[in-house]
């Protein structure tokens, strides 16, 4: 296969799914812990042990290097950093720093991940991203991992897919927190928008250089038909899952008809305010696109969003 010069050619995991060692390190639960524990995933897995990550990262290390890769973008646990509100913990930081040291030993670049959904358990009980006080925490997280990670990462992304943080997980109910409140999901998805551009700034005020972005899973959506009410729903099904975010970081706005349409469902939009977009749309170095799939939607008068998903209709 030919490529591009200067094509890059990476693996990519988070903390979660690979690190294991739930309790090591005095790591705090995560909301994935205590959606594993409700048993909300399939046959009662869990992530306690995982890929054991976190005792077997020079093994892993070793197959990232045999696999001929040479980016590798992982994620940082917030509560390895902060198993407690204001409580740092260096242990949980010298598992990154060792990592990222015998990342760059094999000429591997880290792209670090801040937050890729693993909320710690004790700022979810105080509301978690729908309460917009909390954003203070996640800065003191970032600050603490740009003061000791920035020396060995070469790459920085604030977010990992906010839709699936704020609509999959507080709206559908799929992910933890596993909540089904829609008002709550747009206030969860303001805030981690807002904790984006906050950070971005954060990095540059202390000198950051590195490139820093944000990443998003995106979905080319097509309408069944071309009817009026199809095409309806082909848009809110776009508004919802693409143009909520990328307007806000690109545009300086919400996109109008989904405001409007958000409006007419939870009535109160105070959580925005005013200049929050002027903090959203803090220039950064690149937009990240995580691409799974296109969509077809579907009018469908009974659903909240007047849309559903149709699958195999292609």
């Amino acid at each position: 296969m030919k490529v591009k010069d200067g094509f890059i050619f990476g693996a990519a995991t988070s903390s979660y799914q690979i690190e294991g060692g739930r309790s090591a390190g005095n790591r705090a639960d995560c909301i994935w812990d205590d959606f594993c524990d409700s048993k909300k995933v399939a046959n009662g897995h869990n992530a306690d042990i995982a890929c054991d990550h976190y005792n077997r990262y020079e093994e892993d290390i070793d197959l990232l290097l045999n696999l001929g890769v040479s980016h590798y973008r992982m994620s940082v646990a917030w509560g390895r950093i902060f198993p407690a509100p204001g409580k740092f913990n260096r242990e949980g930081m010298d598992f990154y720093v060792r990592l990222l040291t015998a990342l760059k030993a094999k000429n591997i670049k880290a792209c670090v991940t801040l937050y890729h959904w693993d909320m710690p358990k004790w700022l979810q009980d105080m509301g978690g991203w729908e309460v917009r006080d909390n954003i203070g925490h996640f800065l003191q997280y970032a600050e603490a991992c740009f003061k000791y990670l920035d020396p060995l990462a070469d790459m920085w992304i604030t977010h990992n897919e906010p839709w699936c943080a704020s609509i999959l997980s507080n709206y559908l109910g799929r992910h933890a927190p596993a909540k089904t409140d829609l008002s709550a999901a747009l206030k969860v998805g303001h805030n981690i928008l807002l904790s984006h551009g906050m950070t971005v700034k954060l990095y540059r005020e202390k000198s950051g250089f590195k490139k820093i972005g944000i990443t998003v899973n995106l979905n080319p959506v097509h309408p069944k038909t071309e009817s009026a009410s199809d095409r309806l729903a082909a848009a809110n099904f776009d508004g919802n899952f693409n143009r909520w975010f990328l307007d806000a970081l690109f545009k300086g706005a919400y996109p109008s008809d989904m405001t409007a349409f958000y409006k007419g469902l939870i009535g109160d939009f105070s959580f925005v305010r005013d200049g929050d977009f002027g903090i959203i749309g803090e220039p950064c170095d690149f937009l990240g696109i995580n691409y799974y799939q296109c969509s077809m939607a579907e009018y469908d008068a009974d659903a909240e969003l007047l849309f559903r998903e149709v699958w195999g209709a292609w």
